[in-house]
């Protein structure tokens, strides 16, 4: 997973990633996550960044 930004949603933290492995977006609680292993470091990628979940987010709202 691509880490783009952490957020607090209602009484937990969560995470905003691109998962390499489902090829999209995926949100995940950081209380349940059990442990991390640092990997190469990644450029930005289109399609791939904060900025494309925020509008795909808003797209999805609107459907």
């Amino acid at each position: 997973m691509r880490p783009l930004g952490v957020w607090f949603s209602g009484k937990v933290w969560t995470a905003i990633c691109w998962c390499q492995l489902r090829e999209d977006f995926r949100v995940f609680r950081l209380d349940r996550i059990d442990g991390l292993a640092p990997l190469d470091r990644f450029k930005p990628e289109r399609g791939q960044t904060l900025k494309d979940f925020s509008e795909a987010e808003a797209y999805r709202d609107q459907a």
